[in-house]
């Protein structure tokens, strides 16, 4: 029997590593980062927002571009990297009048699963059974530019499949932000066609 250690994902910026509540604030124009990640694993990057690219540049880093004026507007996005044992370190990206910050977000266990994505009609969260136990749970659907789509709330502890229906929303990159009572909230970038 092979025993295989579990895996820790991480995110660097500067050598630094990004906890839960950190933030990156960035006041100009243009700006390049490169984060590293480290995992042992294979992992993957998804985005979800119109106003800068994330990409996996190689093995070890991401390359988020703000390719526009970043400031002037208010608007969001996120950017998931996830290794193949479902850790994921969320950064969400907010743009205000003056700024944009990258806030993190650290699930190291997701209590959650979110099929199918790319999702046509109806999108299905199954909430992990000890969680609904005495979990609200309430799920936001997100434009690109951040305008809020839909909310539901689910209260039901005998539930722990939510279906969102998206059938009247255009093909396009969401973002779905679901939160709990007393569990942390995670972005989800989504796909409609």
């Amino acid at each position: 029997m092979e025993i295989v250690e579990e895996n820790e994902l991480t995110v660097l910026l500067d050598g630094v590593q990004l906890s839960e509540g950190d933030s990156i604030q960035h006041c100009s124009d243009t700006a390049t980062y490169i984060l590293a990640v480290n995992s042992a694993i294979p992992w993957t990057i998804a985005s979800v927002g119109d106003w800068f690219t994330a990409e996996k540049a190689d093995d070890a880093h991401v390359k988020i571009v703000f390719s526009e004026n970043i400031t002037g507007s208010e608007r969001s996005g996120s950017i998931a990297v996830r290794d193949t044992q479902e850790h994921e370190v969320s950064l969400v990206v907010y743009q205000t009048e003056t700024c944009t910050t990258i806030g993190v977000e650290v699930a190291t266990a997701q209590w959650f699963n979110v099929w199918p994505n790319p999702a046509r009609d109806l999108v299905r969260i199954r909430i992990d059974q000890e969680v609904r136990v005495d979990e609200e749970v309430s799920i936001e659907l997100w434009t690109a530019d951040g305008k809020l789509l839909q909310e539901q709330k689910q209260t039901d502890p005998a539930t722990n499949v939510i279906e969102l229906d998206v059938s009247a929303v255009s093909p396009g990159s969401y973002l779905l932000r679901i939160s709990g009572t007393s569990k942390p909230s995670f972005s989800v970038p989504l796909i409609k066609y």
